[in-house]
């Protein structure tokens, strides 16, 4: 998730972009921002790794953190939900929240127009291999949800 304008943002698009050329058994859902419709489609799947920029991490630093729905699915006052709650509702409303984990990336700028760090740049490799460890490939013949 994130905006393709705004700089460092744009890490979970950029990763996923890289993840559509490596590993074409993974089913990429490429959003800005975190929404209840995407609850449906999340009940759906066993496993899933949401990919997102963070100031809480050094520019360039990756980290791979497990993930459990929220106790409540009332979002906060943002306009967007977290992952947490997402599941939160794919859990309430279908009756499946899968296995879920957050790779986050450190991000330097947010700045409207600006591309990528170059810390966030060189770390999407990285990040590639993580995601090679966390998700295996599903068998040929099908995409992974």
């Amino acid at each position: 998730m994130g905006n393709r304008l705004r700089g460092d943002d744009a890490a979970g698009p950029a990763l996923a972009d890289l993840l559509a050329t490596r590993r074409p058994d993974l089913a990429l859902v490429v959003v800005q921002e975190l929404l209840p419709e995407l609850a449906e489609r999340l009940a759906g799947v066993d496993r899933a790794l949401f990919l997102d920029a963070s100031v809480a991490l050094p520019p360039g630093e990756i980290d791979l953190v497990p993930l459990a729905p929220a106790a409540s699915t009332t979002p906060g006052l943002g306009h967007s939900l977290t992952p947490a709650v997402l599941l939160a509702l794919a859990g309430r409303l279908y009756g499946h929240a899968p296995t879920a984990q957050l790779l986050r990336l450190g991000a330097a700028s947010f700045t409207l127009g600006s591309p990528l760090s170059p810390a966030l740049r060189t770390a999407l490799d990285r990040a590639a291999g993580l995601v090679d460890g966390a998700l295996p490939r599903a068998p040929s013949g099908g995409a992974a949800p």
